[in-house]
């Protein structure tokens, strides 16, 4: 779904998410400011997180732990993410800048509570 990254836009994108026959059961949010903007319409809309839709954020917010229920969300540890920088900065010293090949470094994944398998009926509310 895309939207214009403005909260009206992030809310008109909800409210097309939820007319959606079947609803979807799950939102994946592309950062802290648009997951609060999601939970917070699916709340007016009296949607239940995460009993009717569960809510996953790419990027890890501080401001969503004081969010209720607290957001499941990715996280990169600084340190891993150093690691792994390193690592890559030493790979390339050692090889032929003709060889290249893809590196990743993974975030961890934190389950928080806006996780859940659909307790109820996923149809759009008449």
């Amino acid at each position: 779904l895309k939207h214009d990254g403005t909260p009206a836009g992030i809310i008109s994108g909800v409210d097309r998410i939820v007319q959606l026959n079947p609803r979807p059961t799950g939102i994946f949010s592309a950062g802290g400011r648009q997951t609060v903007a999601i939970m917070t319409r699916l709340l007016q809309l009296g949607i239940r997180v995460p009993e009717e839709i569960s809510v996953i954020s790419r990027d890890d917010d501080p401001a969503l732990d004081f969010v209720t229920p607290a957001p499941a969300r990715y996280f990169r540890p600084p340190i891993k993410l150093a690691r792994g920088v390193f690592r890559e900065v030493e790979r390339q010293l050692s090889v032929s800048s003709q060889e290249t090949s893809p590196s990743f470094i993974f975030p961890d994944f934190q389950p928080k509570a806006t996780l859940a398998r659909p307790t109820s009926s996923t149809s759009p509310s008449s």
